[in-house]
């Protein structure tokens, strides 16, 4: 029960497997007979006597029901240093519903509470705990209603019907602008058009701007003060890339300077950012404001708006969709999927306050007992592959532990319930290097141990002195010292993830120059030499995880009968249709029964303590107690 998944799999050696129509038997030995019985009751059995055909289940939420990625946040304003408010919805299952809410906070963003049961607006804006105006769209979705609050949010009440002439027809739909410097003072900006009051929302005149013909595709604004007010207009985006121009005015909106102009091919004026579309904006002072756009992230500027410098990049993660500032150091950034992060160094660094983050691995994972596991990796989207866990409760809680300094952990092996190992790739200053972790006390304390050459594959340790590894070239190497000393035992090219049951019986999965689907090889010398072993027809190898000499499971794909539906596309191109399916033999391979999953398993671990219990990701943590039948998601509380 040591390693399960290979960290080496790469993309495009994934993509291949899934993508071929023609497959490759693992080996020209005899197919093993698997008995076909499905276990729903009331149906018949039929087929071989060998091993049996079983319809597996999974029970519990999925990420595409239910998490964090489904917090879908909208917008963020701080009026002090401890009121703020944030608007976001949440899905509900099996539903395009999004019922959106207001929260506010009275402690800087500590504690959030529900503001009230009215729905907020779309677009908003507070000058105080109590006072905000508000963007909504009326006359039957084509006039934008400006909205007033006096109670924090709880209610909102119309102040105004806008009736902008000429008339564009998605003023005030989506991708508004509404900015107040104080309750009677406030601007709103939209399909290249500027409004202005000076009396609270009851009375609105147009400004002397229009975004110029080429960038009237997109507008965003900000004030500053009274005076100052920054507007940033963009033409229809490719890919990427996005034509802007950011202009300002010092006087109220009587006059307009270009400060930056940016068109892909074209000599530029300043230093706007080229790619990203859909920017907003944001301005503390005249001088310090910050640019939001999806695909890029946030960009701040210290001169007005003339040259801008990257603070925090999105890319395609997840959306910034509002930032605000109490002071040039203390800000926070709200984004679309990935929570509300607070800095309090200007933007050098960040930390999730809202979800509160609960604690939890989503790449790979170990289990040495039940109870006891380790698993690396965070959804949260600053957290990245460094983040390290343990648990002694199953995986209902997680505690994180400081990983290695510098060091990205790979897949984790159990020798024993306190001895754990894993690769790891650590920075140098051009490039990285590989080696290996060991810790002798669950994960809580490494050292980091040599290995016999640069390009390490896979580990498996049977035991705490005894381990083997191999390398990307081919070579297999042992160690009979816990990982210090290593001398090279055979060579066996294309492995790409071990198992060792002992210090003689070991499996792994191989990948052939030649083929075009994975094979299961088997070694009784210690890794000296190897054979196939023979696999279902028509199944494709995508994980493996062994007990012991004589229980395994592997989970990939049977080229045939009908995909579930929802399965991606990349898992249904080629072979026909796959579906997701679990083997298991409890005699060393020489039967196999076979496990119709619901949806597939992800290349992230698959690990079983007992013929029984195991484990496995995909979103969230799955265990069984069934060997492999019925899979339950255990979801940390909180999540």
């Amino acid at each position: 029960m040591k390693i399960v998944s290979s960290m080496a799999w790469s993309s495009a050696r994934r993509a291949a497997l899934l993508a071929a129509v023609t497959l490759v038997a693992a080996c020209s030995s005899p197919t093993p007979p698997v008995r076909q019985v499905d276990s729903t009751p009331g149906v018949p059995s039929a087929g071989d006597a060998a091993g049996r055909f079983l319809r597996g289940k999974i029970v519990g939420p999925t990420v595409r029901q239910y998490g964090l990625a489904h917090i879908e946040l909208s917008g963020v304003q701080f009026v002090t240093p401890r009121v703020g408010f944030l608007s976001e919805c949440q899905p509900k299952p099996n539903s395009r519903a999004c019922p959106s809410r207001l929260l506010s906070t009275r402690d800087g963003g500590s504690t959030w509470r529900d503001v009230g049961s009215q729905a907020p607006p779309p677009q908003w804006d507070f000058v105080s705990a109590d006072v905000g105006f508000g963007l909504r769209v009326g006359c039957r979705g084509l006039c934008p209603s400006v909205l007033k609050t006096r109670n924090g949010g709880r209610t909102w009440h119309l102040r105004r019907t806008l009736r902008v002439r000429p008339h564009p027809a998605d003023f005030g739909r989506s991708g508004s602008s509404i900015s107040f410097v104080d309750p009677s003072n406030g601007w709103i900006a939209d399909e290249g058009v500027v409004l202005r009051t000076a009396d609270g929302g009851r009375k609105w005149s147009r400004l002397p701007f229009t975004c110029p013909r080429g960038v009237s595709d997109g507008m965003g604004m900000a004030l500053a003060d009274l005076r100052h007010a920054f507007v940033v207009c963009e033409g229809e985006p490719a890919t990427d890339l996005t034509f802007k121009e950011l202009f300002a005015t010092a006087d109220g909106g009587t006059t307009w300077t270009l400060r930056s102009r940016v068109e892909n091919g074209q000599p530029g004026i300043g230093q706007i950012p080229l790619v990203g579309s859909d920017s907003q904006l944001s301005f503390v002072s005249p001088r310090l404001g910050f640019l939001m756009a999806d695909r890029n992230g946030i960009e701040r500027t210290t001169d007005g708006g003339r040259t801008f410098r990257p603070l925090l990049f999105t890319d395609d993660v997840t959306d910034v969709v509002g930032t605000s500032w109490i002071t040039h150091d203390r800000g926070y950034v709200a984004l679309y999927h990935g929570g509300l992060l607070r800095t309090d160094d200007g933007g050098s660094h960040w930390t999730v306050v809202y979800p509160h983050p609960v604690p939890h691995p989503v790449q790979t994972l170990a289990f040495a007992t039940p109870t006891k596991g380790i698993g690396t990796g965070s959804d949260a989207f600053l957290s990245g592959p460094r983040a390290l866990f343990v648990t002694d409760s199953s995986g209902r809680a997680w505690e994180p532990v400081r990983p290695p300094a510098g060091a990205t952990l790979g897949q984790p092996v159990y020798a024993s319930p306190r001895v754990v190992l894993a690769l790891g790739s650590f920075p140098l200053k051009r490039g990285s290097r590989e080696g290996l972790l060991r810790s002798d006390d669950g994960g809580l304390h490494w050292e980091r141990l040599a290995v016999p050459t640069e390009e390490p594959v896979s580990i498996s340790f049977p035991s705490p002195g005894v381990g083997f590894l191999a390398d990307r070239s081919g070579r297999l190497f042992r160690t009979e010292d816990g990982g210090t000393g290593w001398s090279q035992v055979g060579t066996e090219t294309g492995i790409t993830s071990l198992q060792f049951a002992s210090g003689r019986v070991g499996w792994a999965m191989q990948w052939p120059a030649s083929a075009s689907n994975g094979e299961l090889i088997r070694t009784a010398d210690g890794g000296r030499t190897w054979g196939s072993v023979p696999l279902p027809r028509l199944f494709r190898l995508d994980t493996i995880g062994f007990l012991d000499a004589r229980h395994g499971w592997l989970e990939g794909f049977r080229c045939s009968g009908t995909p579930p539906s929802g399965l991606p596309q990349e898992k249904t191109s080629g072979c026909g249709h796959p579906r997701p399916t679990l083997l298991r033999t409890a005699d060393g391979g020489a039967s196999w029964d076979e496990i119709d999953l619901p949806f597939p398993f992800d290349n992230y671990g698959l690990d079983f303590v007992t013929p029984r219990i195991g484990f496995t990701l995909e979103d969230f943590l799955y265990r069984t107690s069934d060997g492999g039948v019925t899979w339950r998601a255990v979801v940390p509380p909180g999540l």
